[in-house]
């Protein structure tokens, strides 16, 4: 199964504290839920992985140079059906 998620950093909070607030967020959602939800399961575990595993610092600073320059930029975070991950900030 394909996961995808958009972080959309703001002026006023970097990609990491987006990704952390996305996970605590579908943490909640998913625990008080009371059933499993694959989807929510996915999407979690692809914050948890981008947020221990993947050099975030450097993200953060790519995306914070766009962000100067102008432009609007954001992470896609996408983990394919053989469970590799990939990021890759893009530009609106």
């Amino acid at each position: 199964m394909t996961c995808t998620i958009i972080i959309e950093p703001t002026e006023h909070m970097c990609v990491e504290t987006m990704a952390r607030k996305m996970y605590w967020s579908m943490v909640d959602e998913y625990l008080s839920m009371g059933v499993e939800d694959r989807e929510i399961e996915e999407k979690i575990e692809l914050l948890r992985i981008f947020l221990e595993e993947s050099d975030v610092g450097k993200f953060r600073s790519e995306v914070e140079e766009y962000m100067q320059k102008g432009h609007s930029p954001f992470l896609l975070l996408v983990k394919d059906d053989l469970g590799k991950i990939n990021v890759e900030i893009k530009v609106k």
